[in-house]
């Protein structure tokens, strides 16, 4: 029985505030849109992540949760200020097929959010430049025309922190990128996110790590796989899968 397919992955360097990719961008590139799943290993500092996802947890403790229907990342976009909110759907569905707590970033905010946009800006610009490299594409933020990046970091809670099959649709030359904010095995144990690509399922759970960042087409179906499903969920705690995303945004 064939083994079923796996991410290629990719050494990096962190130099302090870039990315440093040990191939090519252009061979990168033409990996990612051919479909196959990279990760590119150690790409940011694990000690300034641990500090960073402290920061956000403390922050969404102490500013009140935005309220209303959340079902999906296009609710996270028409905020003009970092905010943050719980996400549980459908609600008559237990376990729900959806189940986090997402985090939107404004970092030309220099507002009430200023302290905590400063503390994340590092990392958003890291993957912004990143994403320029790959694609092009440089904006970051939102309230301009066309395109842009909206920065959000996802926390899926041990206890069934999950996110069901999905597509961006769109150019398939579009490029996003996942990064890890935590470790499995110590800051959760079960869960990652799964691609659909070529008729082939490929599970990342094991092969990415925190630092790491995961790069796929964005065209592909990919999903969270249930996150630590046997234990007790409990939304004020910080256990569970956390990730930093650029999706873009029109």
């Amino acid at each position: 029985m064939p083994r079923p397919p796996l991410p290629l992955l990719i050494e990096c360097e962190w130099s302090g505030e870039r990315i440093g990719v040990d191939s090519p961008i252009r061979t990168v590139r033409s990996l990612v849109q051919s479909g196959q799943i990279v990760v590119l290993k150690h790409a940011l500092p694990t000690p300034e992540i641990g500090m960073l996802r402290q920061a956000v947890f403390e922050w969404g403790q102490s500013v009140p949760a935005s309220t209303g229907s959340i079902r999906g990342n296009n609710d996270l976009h028409d905020h003009p200020h970092s905010w943050h909110g719980h996400l549980a759907w459908p609600v008559d569905r237990h376990p729900p097929l959806r189940l986090w707590h997402g985090y939107a970033f404004a970092l030309q905010d220099h507002g009430v959010d200023a302290a905590i946009t400063s503390q994340v800006g590092w990392l958003f610009h890291a993957m912004r430049d990143l994403h320029h490299r790959l694609t092009g594409m440089q904006t970051l933020g939102s309230g301009g025309t066309g395109d842009a990046l909206r920065p959000q970091i996802m926390h899926y809670p041990s206890g069934g922190g999950a996110r069901c099959w999905e597509q961006h649709r769109g150019n398939p030359a579009v490029i996003s990128q996942v990064a890890a904010l935590s470790e499995r095995g110590s800051d959760f144990h079960v869960g990652g996110t799964v691609f659909e690509s070529a008729g082939h399922i490929v599970d990342t759970s094991d092969r990415h790590g925190i630092g790491d960042i995961c790069l796929f087409r964005s065209d592909l179906w990919h999903a969270v796989t249930p996150v630590d499903p046997a234990d007790p969920l409990d939304l004020g705690s910080q256990r569970g899968r956390w990730t930093a995303v650029l999706p873009v945004v029109g």
